[in-house]
């Protein structure tokens, strides 16, 4: 489990760079960010491992990132 926080640590720049081309816009893509890394860190224990773990931690941010967008249009 040590082990795979700490890869989830290290995968920090890719899933900033993945928010970034998803959101195309600077402002959320802390937050986007965050928020992906944080719902990582909640789900790993159901982490099966079908798939390796830069795939599902890219899924994880993909949904970050539309929860994120749902949220501002809904705010509108």
């Amino acid at each position: 489990m040590q082990t795979l926080v700490q890869a989830l640590a290290n995968s920090r720049p890719a899933i900033l760079k993945q928010t970034q081309r998803m959101l195309r816009d600077s402002g959320g893509v802390e937050d986007a960010t965050q928020d992906a890394l944080l719902s990582a860190l909640a789900h790993l224990p159901y982490f099966r491992g079908d798939a390796q773990l830069g795939t599902w931690l890219y899924r994880v941010a993909a949904n970050a990132v539309l929860m994120n967008l749902r949220k501002e249009r809904r705010a509108r």
